[in-house]
């Protein structure tokens, strides 16, 4: 706690940044029970724009936690074959862009996609918009 919010305003803060199916307790009629305030109470200081700037905040940062798990098993489907897999992977390396010229260079391979054969990323690269 940083000193802007109370102590009451910071446990509604973690409790709607934290996923719906690990929030404790439950609801937050349950939580306005627990900390002795009306729910009402609840949602007029989740509608401050201090406090769901924070809640957005917080709940970035906690996806960022998981991304990099995320996108080795995303890197592991490609690497056995997937072609959506391939095509994702390469949207988001910005190998392959949706909609794609033949004229349109393919941007040098960072290391990581070095071991792809170049012949297949230049044609995911020039796959026409209508390929998905």
């Amino acid at each position: 706690m940083d000193g802007r919010f109370t102590q009451r305003e910071e446990r509604l803060i973690e409790w709607l940044a934290t996923p719906p199916p690990e929030r404790d307790p439950d609801s937050m009629g349950e939580l306005a029970r627990q900390m002795g305030v009306p729910v009402e109470t609840l949602r007029r200081w989740a509608a401050r724009p201090d406090i769901a700037a924070e809640i957005g905040r917080r709940a970035g940062r906690a996806l960022y936690i998981g991304l990099a798990e995320v996108l080795e098993a995303l890197a592991a489907k490609a690497r056995e074959g997937s072609f959506q897999h391939i095509k994702l992977y390469l949207e988001l390396t910005g190998v392959y862009r949706k909609g794609g010229s033949d004229r349109e260079p393919i941007p040098p391979l960072p290391n990581y996609l070095s071991a792809l054969p170049e012949r297949e990323l230049r044609i995911l690269a020039n796959m026409e918009s209508g390929d998905d």
